[in-house]
């Protein structure tokens, strides 16, 4: 009887056992899990902010950390968090760049190409999909240049109403537009004001035919200077300003924004 009964309290301290150890084998895995999906937000973050400074996403991941923004990523394991970068994709309304950081859950599989081949929420692959989403076994991050379009449009033609109040005041005081743009001309701001470095080296305040221009004035917040357009229409004379936008459409062709100014000449 007590050999029975040792043996009953033996099956029972190993079930247990078993229990715990399973238990923080799951407590493990969830906790891995957790630190991958972190590690993937991070660097994702850090992606867009490449993005949103410098137009494109980044070639590479060991680019995105040679950048003095994404320091914080110096410790990232690439083998652990990945990254993909696709461009030339089209939608049949914009041309765009699709960018993905993902890392794959261990127990599933380790095959970045079968998880970049795959595709949950379309037709084709990470690199010619019009849409793409990764599958559960990893955690990702899908990021696209055409996500935010309409506002970026709408923010750029935004920051063209301050430099065209300006001028609109300019005319009210003198009875004309600031002088360097012939009827029909072209010219950008920078150019007109009399600036002739970069945009990221621009400081102070330059002059238009005695009209102040700040350097958002000239150029616009990817680097592209502002241009001016002069033209007559019918009885109006109609000053464009006119911003080029990295947007590109489905032929390739960079998107401008424009914003216009008519007197009556």
């Amino acid at each position: 009887m007590l050999a029975l009964l040792l043996a009953s309290l033996a099956v029972f301290f190993t079930a247990v056992a078993q229990g715990q150890v399973s238990a923080l084998h799951a407590a493990a895995a969830h906790d891995e899990a957790a630190a991958r999906a972190v590690e993937v937000r991070r660097v994702a973050s850090a992606v867009e902010a490449y993005r949103q400074a410098n137009g494109s996403y980044p070639a590479s991941l060991a680019v995105l950390m040679a950048t003095a923004d994404a320091t914080q990523l110096r410790y990232v394991d690439p083998e652990a968090v990945r990254y993909a970068v696709a461009g030339g994709l089209s939608d049949g309304v914009w041309r765009f760049e699709r960018a993905g950081v993902y890392a794959l859950d261990p127990t599933k599989g380790n095959d970045a190409s079968a998880f970049l081949s795959g595709n949950t929420c379309g037709d084709g692959t990470f690199t010619t999909a019009t849409d793409w989403c990764g599958g559960d076994d990893a955690h990702w991050w899908r990021g696209e240049s055409r996500a935010d379009a309409p506002t970026e449009l709408a923010e750029q033609r935004l920051a063209l109403t301050a430099p065209l109040r300006r001028i609109a005041d300019y005319h009210t005081a003198h009875g004309e537009f600031p002088t360097g743009v012939a009827v029909g001309g072209v010219a950008t701001l920078p150019a007109l004001a009399g600036y002739s470095g970069t945009a990221s080296g621009c400081t102070g305040i330059h002059l238009w035919d005695g009209l102040p221009l700040g350097c958002d004035d000239l150029h616009n917040r990817q680097g592209h200077p502002i241009t001016v357009n002069l033209r007559d229409e019918g009885a109006l004379r109609v000053l464009y300003l006119v911003a080029r936008t990295d947007l590109l459409s489905v032929t390739g062709t960079p998107i401008r924004v424009a914003a216009r100014l008519a007197v009556e000449r």
